[in-house]
């Protein structure tokens, strides 16, 4: 009690010099030191409450309460103390509380503001007044106020207001789907907002996420309806959120028609996550799900996901039900091996600058980002920048890109990305003669062979196989046939040099020579770079065919090779061949070397034998029949 009476003492001199009383204040402040010193000596025994009491020169408590009610008395307007958040004590301090502000509550200008659920404070007090906790508090509180009923609509326009603000953002807004807000919210989210506190803690997180997935550009990694659904699944049902991920396979468009097999083992899956959450929200939750992840909509609804025109909108949108955007809304940044939405959005914008466009590729290309930056701007293919076409075209077809295309074109090679890009960029233009135009001028000036060889060959071999419709790219005859003659040119001059005699490509470039150009030519280049030991390893390398084999249960992918004889003699008889394989010495080789000497002299063997010629298929059905 002297303790308490001395730093209200104490607190009180304060406060009268802060009004402009510092007399009061002075003999106030003394008094507190001394009840605070008296405290201090009371527990060392009667000897020294004795000592104590002469230095109180015998004054009791109420004596040194009517001083501090003086001196609170004459402060020009009293002083509010607010008690937030009391419910959230424990009992025993709900209780110690109290009992401090009832001994203190009279004194003059002294208000106490106590901001608790009603029901906890009085069954904190249940322990001392068991019968009359509620009668014990009314004695106490004087004025009590009741926080009005709030109505649904007007926590919903505190929501839509925070919501607001980000969408203020142009960047944030980009992708906001105002259908979709409207079903996410109305048949899922609002359950979730039943207080003030509600809208207030998950506004705070969402801000926080919002900046997390802004990049240093101003762009966002993610789409704003999707960010909204999936905070509201991470702020109120955590348990449900952090299971998501593992779902990846159900809930995103990632081969999900090749899961049909798994139909109910994956509907199991789902429907036990959607039982961590409480079952008076598991509905709205549910609900929340199918907005934001259209298969597991479907595999809720008893079928599978087998919409195949939405997978460039929900890459383009970075929607969250994107196999490629999924995981960026579980993270807290980018990983420094992905191109972000803004490094994108900064490719786009260079479209119109060849000089900017290629440094920007070139650096992608030093970060290893290169691949899914062709990756990305194939979803943006069409309605790109057509301020310079021709830059465009020749920054493309410059790239020195390599890899094959997956089993059934999934995934997609870089060089074919590169292709459906300038497909999609040579449609824009509406004229078939200036799309002939600009392929072949862009053929002419790029830089890469293997790259502009690569994507000649689709838009010759596209167009000749659509000469009506809409899928018309180019004229064939005299449009195909300039870029043709494009194409040979730049074989012609290319094949002086070293890069181009030791391509794994040449094999190729040596047939469209043949093909397109004159077949004299290729064949008499082919010849004379057989007259030396290392042209014919070289042009051996380049016609070596690989094939790959998988058993029946087995995993594992063989890789097998071979020599099928009649490719080569369309450009080197055989004898000439035989004479210059007979010429080396396997000691002196390397081991790949050695190799494809050993392949072609087996090639030989088998002709020699009478048996026909490998090819790829008569290969791969003897190898099947034998095991």
């Amino acid at each position: 009690m002297l303790s308490v009476g001395g730093s209200i003492a104490k607190s009180g001199a304060l406060l009268a010099g802060m009004f402009g009383t510092p007399v009061a204040g002075a003999s106030i402040y003394a008094v507190g030191e001394v009840m605070e010193r008296a405290a201090k000596v009371a527990k060392e025994g009667a000897a020294g409450l004795e000592a104590q009491g002469r230095t109180l020169k015998e004054k009791t408590i109420s004596d040194l309460k009517e001083e501090v009610a003086e001196a609170l008395q004459s402060l020009p307007r009293p002083v509010l103390v607010v008690l937030d958040d009391l419910d959230r004590l424990s009992a025993p301090e709900v209780r110690q509380i109290i009992q401090l502000v009832k001994a203190t509550a009279d004194f003059p200008h002294l208000v106490y503001l106590i901001l608790a659920r009603r029901e906890s404070v009085i069954n904190a007090l249940k322990e001392i007044a068991p019968d009359t906790a509620e009668e014990f508090l009314e004695k106490i509180v004087q004025v009590p106020l009741h926080i009005p009923h709030i109505r649904p609509s007007q926590i919903a326009r505190v929501l839509t207001s925070g919501l607001d603000r980000l969408l203020a953002d142009p960047n944030f807004a980009r992708h906001f789907d105002q259908e979709r807000w409207i079903s996410l919210y109305r048949e899922g989210m609002e359950v979730f907002f039943e207080t003030l506190r509600d809208v207030n803690r998950y506004l705070s997180s969402l801000a926080f996420h919002a900046g997390v997935f802004q990049s240093k550009g101003g762009h966002y990694e993610v789409n704003a309806v999707d960010l909204f659904g999936i905070e509201t699944l991470r702020v109120f049902t955590p348990a449900l959120y952090e299971r998501l991920p593992e779902l990846k396979s159900i809930l995103t468009d990632q081969l999900v028609w090749s899961r049909e097999h798994k139909k109910a083992q994956d509907l199991a899956r789902l429907t036990a996550v959607l039982k961590v959450v409480d079952e008076k929200v598991r509905a709205a939750v549910q609900r929340i799900l199918e907005v934001l992840f259209p298969p597991a909509a479907a595999l809720l609804g008893g079928h599978h996901f087998s919409d195949t025109t939405q997978e460039t909108p929900w890459v383009v949108g970075l929607r969250i039900a994107s196999e490629k955007q999924f995981d960026r809304y579980f993270g807290l940044s980018v990983p420094s091996d992905e191109l972000s939405e803004g490094e994108l959005q900064d490719l786009l914008a260079k479209m119109s600058d060849r000089n900017a466009l290629q440094g920007a590729l070139a650096d992608l290309r030093s970060r290893g980002l290169l691949e899914q930056a062709l990756d990305r701007l194939d979803y943006h293919r069409f309605g790109l920048d057509r301020t310079d076409p021709d830059g465009v075209l020749i920054a493309l077809l410059s790239l020195d890109v390599h890899g094959q295309d997956g089993f059934f074109l999934v995934p997609f090679s870089p060089r074919r990305h590169i292709w459906r890009i300038v497909y999609a960029y040579l449609r824009e233009e509406a004229s078939l003669r200036e799309r002939a135009k600009l392929l072949v001028n862009a053929s002419k000036a790029a830089t890469n062979i293997a790259t502009c060889v690569g994507i000649a060959q689709h838009a010759v071999a596209h167009s000749e196989a659509h000469t009506s419709g809409p899928d018309v790219l180019l004229a064939p005859g005299k449009d195909t046939g300039a870029v043709k003659a494009a194409v040979v040119s730049k074989i012609k001059k290319e094949s002086s040099t070293v890069v181009f005699r030791e391509s794994e490509e040449l094999q190729s470039w040596l047939q469209i020579w043949k093909t397109w150009g004159r077949a004299s030519q290729s064949q008499k280049w082919a010849r004379a770079l057989c007259n030396s030991s290392a042209g014919f390893l070289s042009f051996l390398r380049a016609f070596r065919t690989i094939a790959r084999s998988q058993g029946g249960s087995s995993p594992i992918t063989k890789q097998h090779e071979f020599f099928a004889l009649g490719a080569l003699e369309e450009f080197v008889d055989l004898s000439v061949l035989r004479v210059q394989a007979a010429k080396l010495k396997l000691n002196d080789l390397s081991g790949d070397e050695r190799k494809l000497v050993t392949l072609f002299q087996k090639a030989v063997n088998r002709r020699d034998a009478g048996q026909p010629d490998y090819t790829t298929l008569s290969w791969t059905w003897e190898q099947a029949t034998c095991v």
